[in-house]
């Protein structure tokens, strides 16, 4: 007959490295669709075709936030796999941070580029920064969709009766 369970035991045992790397990656792509669609809908009252909406926002999307989409991609990786282990709240944060970081760096870029714009560097810098917003509302709803859902496989704990 086997001795009782002791607390280490009967917790839930961590993610591996591969399930915290494919949620970074999820993240990321989600981050990337809800991007792509706030940019199509700032651009469908601009545009007459709906190929013309789609070409927009893929090019808003490339353009004004890959440089934020590359580092998220890398940080959220790294930050998933090494805080797999800790609690989700510390992930949320971090990851946040770390979308907040890559907007900040690349708005910084693109703000830095634009001044070489002749006449239309003011407006290449507020594209940059409306960009970088939404960006940010994106990740961050998509890091909180992701983190705080209720895993496959995982226990769930009885509520209060």
């Amino acid at each position: 007959m086997p001795g009782p369970v002791s607390a280490a035991a009967a917790a839930p045992v961590p993610a591996s490295a591969g399930a915290a790397a494919r949620r970074a990656v999820l993240i990321v792509l989600l981050t990337a669709l809800l991007s792509a669609a706030a940019f199509a809908a700032l651009a469908i009252p601009s545009s007459t075709e709906p190929g013309q909406v789609l070409q927009s926002a893929v090019g808003l999307l490339l353009g004004f936030t890959g440089i934020a989409l590359a580092l998220l991609t890398l940080l959220s990786i790294v930050v998933s796999i090494r805080l797999r282990r800790r609690s989700r709240r510390r992930r949320v944060i971090v990851l946040l941070l770390c979308a907040l970081l890559s907007a900040i760096i690349d708005a910084a870029l693109i703000v830095g580029l634009s001044r070489a714009a002749e006449g239309w560097g003011g407006l290449i810098s507020g594209i940059a920064l409306a960009s970088a917003g939404v960006f940010v509302l994106a990740a961050s709803a998509s890091i909180l969709l992701l983190e705080l859902a209720p895993r496959a496989g995982s226990r769930a704990e009885p509520g209060p009766r």
